[in-house]
């Protein structure tokens, strides 16, 4: 339960209400209290958190917790989106299994790292010194691109994309200026002090599905994708170099690819009051109609891997009113961006 305690304290001390402004009627309440529930009990989730300022909060949509009910809208419709979608800039695509983007993507990383250590003296240029002082093995092999490119030329697709995934969730926790204006993931946490150093506005509660072992060897479509900084990821048994330690150990942090979808966002916290995504209550209905043990404990396992139900059938639509240019979408295989325009 202690890792659950951040929501549960987040909705303790506030007004819990809906998009619109209302306050949540007693049934709805219990919905709620029953979702997060099943939520904190399962083995197949992890609740993240983000904290966002106005500023960035209108770079997207236009409006930010000064218009909480309109700010509502985009959130729980669109979900955060990273930077490659609010704007039109190449990017470094982590499906590209090619040998020339992977060779690219390492040459990004390795100046992110140099840059990053002699950007001035500021705490993070000591962070990443520090990153590449318990990490001299790892920032050292991205010297020598062409042998990884040898290495990188015998693996399987599906590994080739890993190391791809692996290498640009580095270089977005280092967030140079140059990569982080077209970087593909979106930064959470599970330490809600670390969600609170970003910013006061906003913060964003929701969950990334855990799919076991046994579901990944069904070949059950994954998700979505994500990278934990802390963990040791499996491409290290194809003798591909990674860190000891991410850049900053003490964030916890959790890099979704291309964004965070509505269907896995509880809600917001903006001052004294939780906005409640509206997905939970219509989620909930379809829970009450079930009559059988064995179709609720499927629905349950099938809500918190792939999310609540969203309507998006004017998605792209409601993408102009906002101020992304490209919107994404994932077949549980493949990444595809669209341009809005």
């Amino acid at each position: 339960m202690t890792k659950y305690m951040p929501l549960y304290f987040a909705l303790s001390k506030s007004k819990i209400i809906k998009g619109n402004g209302e306050i949540l009627l007693q049934d709805e309440l219990v919905k709620l209290w029953h979702f997060l529930n099943m939520l904190t009990g399962s083995r197949y989730s992890t609740v993240i958190m983000r904290g966002e300022s106005n500023e960035n909060l209108r770079e997207q949509y236009n409006y930010d917790t000064n218009t909480p009910d309109l700010l509502a809208q985009c959130i729980f419709m669109a979900g955060e989106k990273g930077r490659i979608c609010w704007n039109e800039k190449k990017f470094l695509d982590p499906d590209d299994t090619s040998v020339e983007n992977f060779c690219a993507i390492c040459k990004t990383l390795n100046k992110s790292i140099k840059e990053g250590r002699k950007s001035g003296n500021t705490n993070r240029t000591q962070k990443i010194q520090d990153f590449f002082s318990r990490n001299q093995e790892f920032c050292s092999t991205l010297e020598y691109i062409e042998t990884l490119a040898g290495k990188y030329r015998g693996l399987p697709i599906d590994v080739r994309k890993k190391v791809n995934l692996y290498y640009l969730s580095i270089a977005h926790t280092i967030n140079s200026h140059k990569y982080r204006k077209a970087s593909s993931f979106v930064s959470t946490t599970t330490n809600p002090q670390v969600a609170d150093l970003f910013t006061n506005d906003a913060t964003i509660y929701g969950w990334v599905p855990r799919v076991t072992m046994e579901r990944t060897m069904q070949n059950q479509i994954k998700p979505i994708e994500y990278v934990l900084t802390t963990s040791k990821p499996d491409i290290k048994q194809f003798g591909f170099p990674c860190c000891d330690t991410p850049v900053y150990p003490e964030q916890k942090e959790v890099s979704l690819r291309c964004g965070i979808l509505p269907h896995f966002i509880i809600g917001f916290q903006a001052g004294c009051h939780f906005y409640v995504n509206p997905a939970i209550f219509s989620t909930m209905n379809k829970l009450e109609e079930i009559d059988s043990f064995q179709e609720l404990c499927t629905f349950k396992k099938h809500l918190l891997l792939y999310g609540l139900d969203i309507d998006q059938s004017d998605f792209k639509e409601f993408c102009r009113k906002t101020n992304f240019k490209r919107y994404y979408t994932y077949n549980g295989d493949k990444y595809h961006l669209h341009r809005i325009y």
